[in-house]
């Protein structure tokens, strides 16, 4: 009977030991659970958070591609009438001086005094020189020694220019 006393003593203490190990383990079983619970709930969080910047960048790509496509598609449609800004009749160079200035925003003027005259007739100047083809009144012209130059003061464009011949460039 002592035997069996001993040993069931003997066996409840191992017993109680196991239990407590049982426990301990549990416990340590649940935090590292709960750890690697924690890290994927970071990744995900991560990961929702990096989507979001992703699609944020894709979508303002989309937003200036898009944009810049319009612009480019508006720029292309413009005809050449819509590019072409009529100046008031006050604003337009009227002295010889004025008009080579402005001229000279548009081309590289030779050195020298130049000859400067008013289109009149333009209808009869393009029907006896090439040159004056785009011709219209009120069409400057200037001449120096090496060159020719038709400026047309109305909407600040150089209509045509050649050489002291009068072929066009």
């Amino acid at each position: 009977m002592k035997i069996q006393a001993l040993l069931r003593r003997f066996l409840r203490k191992k017993e109680t030991e196991v239990n407590q190990i049982s426990q301990d383990i549990n416990t340590f079983v649940s935090e590292e659970a709960l750890l690697i619970k924690r890290r994927i709930e970071n990744k995900k969080l991560k990961q929702r958070k990096l989507k979001i910047i992703i699609g944020s960048l894709f979508l303002l790509v989309v937003v200036f591609g898009s944009v810049a496509a319009y612009s480019q598609y508006k720029l292309q449609t413009l005809t050449q009438d819509e590019l072409l800004v009529d100046i008031p009749k006050e604003k337009q160079p009227r002295t010889g001086e004025e008009i080579l200035k402005a001229l000279g925003r548009h081309v590289v003027l030779p050195e020298g005094v130049p000859q400067i005259a008013e289109v009149q007739d333009a209808a009869r100047l393009k029907t006896t020189q090439a040159f004056f083809e785009n011709s219209e009144n009120g069409d400057v012209v200037v001449v120096y020694d090496s060159r020719i130059y038709l400026y047309r003061p109305a909407q600040d464009i150089v209509v045509g220019s050649g050489d002291i011949t009068g072929r066009a460039q």
